[in-house]
């Protein structure tokens, strides 16, 4: 007997699986409208077409700037002295590299970034008796080697000078001394380093020497030199627009030497500086007009030796002096454009352990700084070395000494300030106590003191502002900006609003915390040498939004459908308006409507919109911006538009009827079964054709049938494409009952085994059929929820049924049993009789419960077990 039930069970178990696949995709597949012969499942071809739209994108090198190779010829030493100071950086490199007594160096640049450098000097050549000119050139990174560029045996060429004009024409001059005749001066370039000029020649014994050239703004050459003259020096001064013609500087210049060369583009004069010894040295400087004028004057401050400079302002066509006073004292006088006679004295920097000053350089820097230069003994290294001071604002900054490298003495050097304003040197090295061989340096100094500078990228002067402005500006400095201060000014009133340290320098500025519409913003830039840089704009703030009045319809009244509507309105603004749109709908409608409002008269603005339906509401309401971004809506008006349909009331208006060739006076013109109204603007279909796509079925007979009245090759379907959806719906709800009823069977057998088992221990036990009958009943009333009022017989031994679950005690077990689930794959009927404390009958309900509850369980009555849904074998822990 039990296994003939337990192969009906599982023929049962099987047979409701089947129905119920069955069942479940034919339901499916019915709701999402899959099944039919006229909807073929999508073809693979389609599908794998979607994956192809899929693409890889590679990987991106985010270094944008590669490798790189930096490669500097004869390189010695790059740094940076002080980031408070003005050098930063500077560049040491080596020239000459000959091994030969290299001196008296000279150097130019040339290139629009300044990139080539031109250095000469004289040395003696190898296997030679006679000094030669020699020319190096250095392009980017790389010095050329060496070369000789007027060279000879017979003479001895010496103190080259070099200088370059606007074209990159390079201009040299230098002191020739023959074998038993005294010094020349001679003058070439670097068009035809060949072709070479005889400036002066000495008479009698007279002898030139230390020659100097530049070239004015006008391409003209000027060269200086001193010669003596039966033992005393005067100096010279010679030009090519007049022919060369040597001059002596007018008395009282005689007793002079050591001349320098400048020029001065603030007056167009030629600058000539010396020293000059009557009664003591003094120095003096010479002012070569245009029309060969000429003006002298002098400080009254004496001189110890010849080692002076000169230098002048750019800006202002000031003479700066540079000389060594009694004392070893270091001496800088100054005069004015406007009143040269009248020299001030300023400041010398301090010095320690100093001696043998000499060779003294000034530069007018571009930032209204004086850096100066000189050789001297270094009293503790006991060497010759150079020294660098800056002055600005009444205070000067000492650099300790870029050269100071033991076992060397540093000797004569030349340099200039070049059209960057940094400082290039050529200079002398001299092994100690070795003067057979010297070496050529190149000195680059970065020269920072110059102001930062400072724009305001964003916004504009007079730009209109509203709400956050993000204001920006670009601030840059060689010295690099420590920091960026934003101030606002209102009513007069300037505030500082934000400070930024790092670039990009941006202010989030709030211009809503005040009404004033004209304000001043400034942006002030400081750099890490402290030098200071502001720019200041005004702009406009408007943060008040369109104002809008007399939003309305102006015509028709009223409004027909297939009419054309005028509407306008009045917009109040400060600033101008850039756009203003009107925004329309039918009333329940999602989505508006947009078109442009034009201006009309004054602040007045309308526009036109077609209505071609009837019987609507009509909302709508205009939005505006104005030049400073605010953005301003009216509130939402609305208008009626009433149909034009006095004879049949079928939704189309008799104008409209005509346009269609509809009867005004009968709602169904082509005898359809569809209103003229709902096939115009419903179903899109000809109001009067009855058979719209000619496929010989009523438009009314396709729309009520469902197929498309516009498509000739849809047609209604036959009586079972028209009713398969409701045999499916049919089978699958038969196929629910008998799983149901298969449910309660397999429900009631478990009952029945469990009776007589409890029957076999009875002594009076009834028979097999009427307690298989008594459990059936049991279980139909428990199932179904149905009361009797028979009395029940039950076996003496089965005690009696527990009281009935209260919901809180339903909503405590599922509270427990969803614990468990998440916990467990696999629940034995025991583990949850002993947990949840219900007996198996109760139990077996509560998981029909729980089922019904879409909990993610799948219930086996024969193992006696519940499985969870999804959960993993090495997951489960033990059930006790």
């Amino acid at each position: 007997m039990s296994s003939l039930r337990i192969n009906l069970k599982n023929k049962i178990i099987i047979s409701l699986v089947l129905i119920t696949l069955f069942s479940a995709s034919n339901l499916v597949n019915a709701f999402n409208g899959d099944y039919s012969p006229n909807n073929p499942i999508q073809n693979e071809d389609a599908f794998q077409d979607n994956i192809n739209k899929v693409t890889i994108q590679p990987e991106k090198n985010n270094d944008a700037n590669g490798p790189r190779n930096l490669e500097r010829s004869s390189f010695i030493e790059t740094n940076t002295l002080s980031s408070q100071g003005y050098i930063n950086p500077w560049t040491l490199e080596e020239v000459s590299q000959n091994n030969l007594t290299n001196k008296e160096p000279s150097l130019v640049v040339e290139g629009e970034d300044e990139e080539i450098v031109h250095a000469f000097w004289h040395a003696i050549p190898a296997g030679g008796t006679r000094e030669n000119i020699f020319y190096c050139k250095k392009i980017g990174t790389t010095w050329e080697e060496p070369s000789q560029l007027i060279k000879n045996q017979t003479t001895s060429d010496k103190s080259p000078k070099a200088t370059i004009d606007s074209n990159g024409t390079i201009h040299l001059v230098w002191h020739r001394h023959w074998i038993g005749v005294d010094g020349q001066i001679w003058y070439t370039n670097s068009l035809n380093w060949s072709q070479r000029i005889l400036i002066r020649k000495p008479t009698s014994n007279d002898r030139a020497d230390n020659p100097d050239i530049i070239v004015d703004d006008y391409g003209r050459i000027h060269v200086t030199w001193d010669e003596l003259s039966y033992g005393d020096f005067q100096v010279f001064y010679a030009s090519n627009k007049n022919n060369w013609q040597p001059e002596i500087l007018p008395y009282p210049s005689a007793f002079a030497k050591g001349p320098i060369i400048k020029w001065c583009a603030a007056d167009n004069t030629t600058r000539i500086a010396y020293t000059r010894d009557q009664e003591g040295f003094y120095p003096e400087v010479c002012w070569i007009y245009e029309d060969a004028t000429i003006e002298i004057y002098h400080p009254s401050i004496a001189v110890i030796n010849t080692y002076m400079t000169i230098g002048y302002d750019e800006r202002n066509g000031k003479d700066y002096l540079f000389w060594l006073q009694e004392g070893n004292n270091l001496t800088i006088a100054t005069n004015n454009i406007d009143n040269p006679e009248i020299w001030s004295l300023l400041d010398a920097p301090e010095r320690t352990a100093v001696a043998n000053i000499g060779h003294l350089k000034l530069y007018c820097l571009a930032g209204n700084t004086i850096f100066i230069s000189w050789k001297y003994y270094h009293l503790n290294l006991a060497i010759e070395v150079y020294a660098f001071s800056a002055h600005k604002n009444d205070i000067w900054r000492n650099y300790e000494s870029i050269f100071g490298e033991e076992g060397y003495n540093y000797k004569k050097y030349n340099g200039f300030k070049d059209a960057n304003g940094n400082i290039r040197i050529v200079f002398e090295r001299v092994l100690k106590g070795n003067t057979s061989a010297s070496e050529i340096f190149y000195l680059f100094l970065g020269i920072d003191d110059r102001p930062p500078t400072v724009n305001f990228i964003y916004p504009k002067p007079y730009d209109i502002l509203s709400g956050i402005v993000n204001v920006s500006v670009e601030a840059n400095d060689a010295a690099g900006i420590l920091q960026v201060k934003f101030y606002e000014t209102i009513d007069g009133a300037t505030s500082l609003r934000y400070t930024d340290y790092d670039a990009p320098y941006v202010w989030s500025w709030d211009t809503s915390i005040s009404a004033i519409l004209s304000r001043k913003i400034k942006a002030e830039a400081i750099d890490n040498n402290g030098e200071v840089n502001t720019t200041e704009i005004r702009v406009n703030v408007d943060n008040t939004p369109p104002i809008f009045t007399n939003v309305l319809k102006k015509e028709p009244v009223p409004v027909y459908d297939n009419s054309t509507v005028t509407l306008s309105c009045n917009i109040q603004e400060n600033d101008q308006i850039t756009n203003a749109s009107l925004y329309y709908r039918f009333k329940g409608d999602s989505t508006w409507n947009k078109t442009t409002l034009e201006p009309f008269f004054g602040r007045e603005y309308t526009t036109e919109i077609n209505m071609t339906v009837g019987g609507k509401t009509v909302e709508y309401y205009v939005e505006a911006e104005d030049r400073a971004g605010n953005i301003g809506n009216s509130t939402i008006e609305e208008f009626e538009v009433l149909w034009y349909d006095l004879g049949d009331f079928d939704g189309l208006g008799d104008n409209i009827e005509e346009k269609y060739g509809c009867d005004p006076h009968n709602p169904d013109t082509d005898g359809d079964g569809l209103e003229d109204g709902d096939e115009v603007y419903i179903f899109l279909t000809d109001p009067s054709a009855k058979d719209t796509d000619g496929d010989g079925y009523s438009d009314g007979e396709e729309i009520t049938k469902g197929s498309d009245p516009l498509d000739p090759n849809s047609t209604p379907p036959g009586w079972f494409a028209l009713h398969s959806r409701s045999l499916i719906i049919m089978a699958s709800i038969i196929g629910g009952i008998l799983i149901i009823a298969a449910v309660i069977y397999l429900l009631m057998e478990t009952r029945v085994i469990k009776a007589e088992k409890v029957q076999e221990k009875a002594s009076n036990a009834r028979s097999n059929w009427r307690a298989f009958w008594a459990q059936i009943w049991r279980g139909a009333k428990r199932t179904f929820g149905k009361e009797t009022k028979e009395k029940q017989v039950e076996p003496k031994t089965v005690k009696e049924p527990k009281k009935p679950l209260t919901e809180l005690d339903m909503q405590a077990l599922e509270r427990k049993f969803d614990d468990y689930i998440q916990q467990i794959e696999v629940l034995t009927f025991d583990f949850l009789e002993r947990k949840l404390n219900l007996s198996e009958g109760d139990l077996e309900d509560f998981l029909l419960e729980m089922k019904r509850k879409d909990k993610p369980i799948r219930i086996d009555l024969e193992s006696k077990n519940v499985k969870v849904i999804g959960k993993t074998e090495e997951n489960q822990p033990n059930n006790d």
